[in-house]
């Protein structure tokens, strides 16, 4: 196969700090890198790479000071932007400096739209449809025509090497698919998309309660949208998705998984149309549960053994909808059957193990798990990120394969976007933007000042441009907070 002439072979004895590390010499899950690339840090790194390759291939375009070089006119493909560095501007971004938007104008900006009489999105049928089509134009006229569809020749660019068992099992040869906008850009579209989705997903909802059949093709369209907004700025996606709750387990849980399916599929390099599968599985996957007994679902005590053989019916349910849709791909049937298997032959409901599960199905299933571990129960308040991957962890190489937890993990970071984090100067953030390269400096915005005060205006700050505090100390995170840490709500700054 032949590799991408950007890429620069370089053996592991010569590599250095601040190289960007694209692709290696074997498959990336027979290693413990991120299979995205990652610029090398430390020298743990560079022993590591010792151990496990003996040659790589370094991106000079993604590698930072003395290793960066900018990408060629000849070069095919779409120019990615290098990796912004301390001496980079601006370092602050808010709605008092120039006439860049900053993230606290577009979330006031959003909040005044939903306010507006006839600008509500979430309604439901075609009514809905015309009202985001009235403010998808006026957000065009604000951004012009930068978030457009990528045509398929981008497409075909940035996507993974489809090969047989390797795509499967998720070994394509991966370029990094550089962000084509920035999330508070993204944010605007992105939220009429989202919009639509919880309106599809309470249409669904009321259309099986009335036994009425409804029609794939409109779950697929207002799919396809999120997924194009995925492309373009994962982190837009799931910010908002934590932010417009429609405060209904049953809803929110089809849009959370549904978005980081979408996100996930995105990391792992699959194409728009397998992104939109995923997606469109994250939806539907557990409508069956509609037909389970309310007081089961809501019960605070451990279920019996009957209840949870009653639980587990929701597959079959379903399968049993799911089969009477009109033009519903049948891939989604299959992967919707399976998200409840496991590689250890535990799951449920045909004990399916291993390979026999599928790679979509297991990505099914462990976000699906991920997703309700963040959501309080009945029997348990919600998990922080944190606490959530370490239940991952516990079952990598049992009930999911090591390499989807572990990809899973690079894919969400430490400092998932939404996370309150404490920085080095004693305020209270929370992060908006992962940095996909440097994964430990996100993009935050301050809500409350070193007294732990609110900031009437929240500034955003790129911790990857090292901004200072006190004229000297650059800002750093020093821990992750819980959700609710001093009483804050990011949802306060939106709904």
């Amino acid at each position: 196969m032949e590799k991408d002439r950007t890429l620069e072979v370089v053996a592991v004895g010569t590599l250095a700090k601040g190289m960007f590390v694209a692709e290696l010499d074997r498959p990336w899950l027979q290693t413990t890198f991120p299979m995205q690339g990652f610029l090398i840090d430390d020298e743990d790194q560079l022993a590591q790479l010792h151990r496990q390759c003996r040659f790589v291939y370094v991106d000079r375009r993604l590698s930072t000071g003395e290793h960066f070089r900018a990408a060629s006119n000849d070069e095919d493909g779409a120019q990615i932007p290098r990796l912004r560095e301390a001496s980079d501007t601006p370092l602050i971004s808010s709605g008092e400096q120039g006439t860049e938007r900053g993230f606290f104008d577009v979330l006031k900006t959003l909040q005044n739209e939903k306010a507006q009489p006839g600008r509500a999105i979430l309604g439901g049928g075609r009514e809905s449809a015309r009202k985001s089509a009235e403010v998808l134009g006026d957000w065009k006229h604000w951004f012009g025509d930068r978030f457009r569809r990528r045509s398929p020749q981008q497409e075909a660019q940035s996507g993974p090497v489809e090969e047989a068992k390797a795509a499967e099992w998720g070994n394509p040869v991966v370029k990094l698919r550089p962000v084509a906008l920035p999330v508070e850009k993204e944010m605007p579209v992105c939220a009429i998309a989202l919009d639509s989705a919880q309106t599809i997903v309470v249409d669904v909802v009321e259309d099986i309660r009335r036994n009425r059949i409804p029609g794939a093709d409109r779950v697929v369209d207002v799919v396809e949208a999120m997924a194009d907004s995925v492309l373009r700025n994962p982190d837009a996606l799931v910010w908002l998705s934590r932010l417009k709750r429609l405060d209904d387990y049953t809803y929110d849980h089809a849009i959370d998984v549904s978005t980081h399916m979408m996100v996930f599929g995105r990391y792992l390099g699959f194409d728009r149309e397998r992104i939109t599968l995923l997606g469109t599985v994250g939806l539907l996957q557990d409508l069956g549960k509609l037909q389970c007994p309310p007081d089961l679902l809501n019960k605070q005590e451990k279920l019996t053994r009957p209840e949870v053989t009653v639980l587990r019916r929701h597959v079959d349910q379903t399968l049993k909808m799911l089969s009477n849709w009109k033009n519903i791909d049948p891939r989604v049937v299959d992967i919707a059957s399976k998200h409840h298997e496991r590689i250890d032959g535990s799951g449920y409901p045909n004990a399916l193990a291993g390979e026999a599960i599928g790679l979509d199905a297991e990505i099914a299933g462990l976000i699906d798990s991920y997703c309700a571990m963040l959501v309080e129960k009945p029997y348990r308040p919600a998990m922080d990120s944190q606490r959530a991957v370490e239940r991952l962890i516990r079952r990598r190489g049992e009930k999911f394969s090591e390499s989807v937890v572990d990809q899973f993990i690079q894919c969400v970071g430490l400092y998932p976007v939404g996370t309150l984090v404490e920085l080095n100067s004693g305020e209270v953030a929370v992060v908006i933007e992962q940095n996909w390269v440097r994964r430990m400096k996100p993009r935050v915005m301050i809500l409350l000042a070193p007294d732990h005060t609110p900031n009437r205006y929240p500034i955003t700050l790129d911790l990857i441009l090292e901004p200072l505090f006190d004229g000297e100390k650059p800002y750093q995170i020093t821990k992750s907070l819980h959700v609710g840490a001093y009483g804050l709500d990011p949802r306060e700054f939106y709904l």
